[in-house]
C-alpha cells in the first residue's frame, strides 16, 4: 500500500502512524473527541488493518452518539481479531 507516493513502511519507519495514534489517544484523555476521531481516521486511512484504531474510534463514536459508526468499527476490529470488540459488538449492537 502507498500513501502520497510513499510505501506504508516509510510511515512506520518514521513513526508517523504511531504518532497519529498517540495524538488520538492524547485527545481522548482530554475529552477532545472530534479531534481524536480525526486522528483515528488518518491512522485507518494509512493502515486499514490497525485494529486498535477501529476499536478506539468505536469508543469515540459511542461518546458522540454515533451508534451505527460504533457498530461498524467494532465489527471491523473484530474482523481483524479483536475479541473484546466482538464481545461489545454482541452486547451493544444487536437490534
Amino acid at each position: 500500500m502507498a500513501y502520497r507516493g510513499r510505501s506504508l513502511d516509510h510511515y512506520y519507519e518514521n513513526g508517523f502512524i504511531e504518532r497519529k495514534f498517540g495524538n488520538a489517544i492524547n485527545a481522548l484523555k482530554v475529552n477532545e473527541y472530534e479531534a481524536a476521531q480525526g486522528y483515528f481516521d488518518k491512522v485507518i486511512k494509512l493502515d486499514p488493518e490497525f485494529q486498535d484504531a477501529y476499536f478506539n474510534r468505536a469508543y469515540v463514536r459511542w461518546v458522540l452518539k454515533d451508534n451505527e459508526g460504533m457498530c461498524e468499527d467494532l465489527a471491523k476490529a473484530g474482523e481483524l481479531g479483536d475479541f473484546e470488540a466482538l464481545f461489545l459488538l454482541d452486547r451493544k449492537c444487536k437490534e
